[in-house]
This record gives C-alpha cells, structure tokens and sequence, in this order.
C-alpha cells in the first residue's frame, strides 16, 4: 500500500501547533485532518 499527502504546520502564540494534513491512501480515497496541540 501506499499514500501521498500533504501537511501543513502553524505555530501560534504560547507554543500552540496547529497541523492541518491531507492525503489519498490506495484506495483513492482523500482524508483531512486538523489537529491543535498546546503545550501549556
């Protein structure tokens, strides 16, 4: 199997991460998602 895809991370203010990331596995089909992390 395999996947292509792209991802994007922001970092904004007091160390939060927002990573956005898109791929399309074998299957063809397209998968989304966003994730928030905080450090504090």
């Amino acid at each position: 199997m395999h996947s292509v895809g792209l991802g994007v991370d922001l970092l904004l203010y007091y160390d939060a991460l927002l990573r956005f990331d898109l791929s399309r596995n074998a299957r063809g089909e397209w998968v989304g998602r966003a994730v928030l992390r905080h450090a504090i």
